[in-house]
């Protein structure tokens, strides 16, 4: 089905379905079937956009620019990492934020944006803390130290 018939269809989609969608392109993008993968996390946003989802819509978008920057496209991963953050901090849900500012981290670090990515990771450790989680944080302040070691080297 094209992504037009999608978006007609989308409002009979239950969330749970979207959710679905999510969960399976990001095992295609490991897998490394990335346009597999963007189709899925593409349909997953319609229906969270069609049911008003803002949390999930964060989501998905994480996962597209993941995609993206897998595909090494990192403008489109940034615009659309950017519009993740903004829609988790809409809904102000932490894991989701740290989840999102973690990936802008491995995606600044990818494009060489060692000061940004080590700023995105630190934040990141901020929002797991706030989330409950000290060990994604630590693991997150550590990467953030090796981003700055990569500068200073």
């Amino acid at each position: 089905m094209s992504v037009p018939a999608w978006r007609e269809t989308a409002p009979s989609w239950h969330p749970t379905f979207g959710q679905a969608l999510g969960a399976s392109s990001e095992t295609y993008a490991l897998l490394g079937d990335l346009e597999l993968a963007r189709a899925q996390a593409g349909r997953a946003l319609v229906i969270a956009e069609s049911h008003d989802d803002p949390l999930n819509e964060a989501d998905y978008l994480r996962i597209l620019s993941a995609i993206e920057r897998l595909a090494r496209f990192p403008e489109q991963a940034e615009e659309l990492g950017r519009r993740a953050l903004a829609a988790a901090q809409r809904v102000q849900h932490p894991w989701t934020v740290a989840d999102v500012q973690r990936e802008l981290g491995d995606l600044y670090a990818a494009m060489g944006r060692n000061a940004d990515s080590a700023r995105a990771y630190r934040e990141a450790a901020s929002s797991f803390l706030k989330a409950g989680s000290a060990a994604r944080a630590e693991q997150l302040r550590r990467s953030a130290v090796s981003v700055e070691r990569q500068t200073r080297d």
